[in-house]
């Protein structure tokens, strides 16, 4: 009878029918009472034969089971296997998301088990990152204890992020920033110390700080021209020395976070790209410059924050392209001015620019809303290098 069903339902036409009560049929443990189908008009033609209709039916034809199921001479079982003969095995998504959510259940209580000598708020944080984090069960209960691990080991005196993640997983780059594992510890960490989740890079750095890991603090750095950190700043002597010899200096984050800088010019001019402060050093240009090179660092995102707070005005410049609007726009919503960052002065060295391409969305630029508008209609981007004269003077 199975068969005789089966080979009713294999019409090609009626096979948006088909999919559709194995769709339904699949969903839970409820009887499928009827389904809504659209069907082309062969198909509503084969529909109605199979119905033993007087008349095609609209679409989207509306069929009830049980005239499905007295018409092949089978009962809802049977009408399931020809299905199933058809389309292979329905299976039951309820029951299967059900048995998701008891072993999701059953791992969330061992983490918060393994996570019970670090107190309640971390075994809270354990409950719910195993609930909320993607990937098969097992993988989320391992990934929370390796971290849970990490945060419990005792640390005399700090360690550095790499050595961590090589002797705990054989690979130095197992807890880097924006990594899987490395958004789990933090946010574990945060947890840990009764700090908010971290949503930033400089935030992320703070959370693993609070267990003892220190995050790599040599490689990401920011360069300077004519800023000077004040007679009493411990380096002082040291950027002296460099900007006599007009060369630009270096600051790594490790320096930035061990010796703030307290004392600020009143203006500071912060650039895209290296080959302003070339310029800048090579003309002995008498303004501060700050160069984040490319997307801002941690290091440049702090050097610049020491700055505002030490009084100075924090003025910005990157190349007139989306990369470059990006970055303006994310400076201008702490605070930072743009400048020289207008639609009036793209226009200007228009002529200038490279030729027209298309590297994704434009972002807005409130500052300025026609500069978004006005690159969008040209695309053509224009780079610092062919405006140095004006982003100096």
């Amino acid at each position: 009878m199975n068969e005789k069903a089966a080979a009713a339902l294999s019409r090609p036409e009626l096979a948006p029918l088909v999919a559709e009560l194995t769709r339904r049929m699949g969903a839970s443990d409820r009887a499928v009472v009827s389904v809504q189908v659209q069907l082309d008009h062969a198909g509503r033609e084969a529909l109605a034969g199979l119905l033993g209709a007087t008349r095609v039916p609209p679409s989207p034809a509306r069929v009830k089971v049980a005239d499905l199921t007295r018409r092949l001479d089978t009962d809802t079982d049977g009408l399931r296997r020809a299905l199933e003969n058809i389309s292979g095995p329905i299976g039951n998504r309820a029951a299967e998301r059900q048995t998701r959510r008891d072993a999701v259940a059953v791992a969330s209580d061992d983490a918060a088990a393994a996570a019970e000598p670090l107190g309640p708020s971390v075994q809270a944080w354990a409950r719910v990152t195993v609930s909320s984090l993607t990937g098969p069960v097992d993988r989320r209960l391992n990934d929370v204890r390796c971290v849970l691990a990490v945060v419990a080991e005792p640390r005399d005196r700090p360690q550095p992020l790499p050595v961590v993640a090589a002797k705990t997983l054989l690979d130095a780059h197992a807890f880097d920033y924006g990594t899987r594992l490395g958004d789990i510890l933090a946010s574990c960490c945060a947890a840990a110390a009764g700090l908010p989740a971290p949503t930033s890079a400089h935030a992320w750095r703070d959370a693993v700080a609070t267990s003892g890991i220190v995050a790599d603090e040599l490689s990401s750095s920011v360069t300077t021209w004519n800023l000077h950190p004040g007679a009493g700043h411990p380096l002082a002597g040291s950027v002296a020395a460099i900007a006599a010899r007009d060369e630009p200096a270096v600051w790594t984050l490790s320096m930035l976070r061990r010796w703030p800088l307290t004392n600020a010019p009143t203006r500071v001019l912060v650039v895209e790209n290296p080959s302003v402060l070339a310029v800048a050093a090579a003309n002995s240009y008498d303004g501060a410059l700050v160069c984040c090179s490319g997307r801002p660092t941690v290091a440049t995102t702090l050097l610049v924050e020491q700055l505002a707070i030490a009084g100075a005005n924090i003025d910005t410049h990157a190349d007139f392209d989306e990369a470059g609007l990006g970055i303006i726009a994310n400076f201008a919503e702490v605070g930072y001015r743009p400048w020289r960052m207008t639609a009036a002065s793209y226009l200007t060295h228009l002529d200038s620019a490279g030729p027209a391409r298309d590297l994704g969305a434009v972002p807005t630029t409130p500052w300025d809303p026609e500069l978004s508008a006005t690159f969008a209609q040209h695309r053509r981007p224009l780079f610092e290098e062919l405006l140095i004269e004006e982003i100096l003077s």
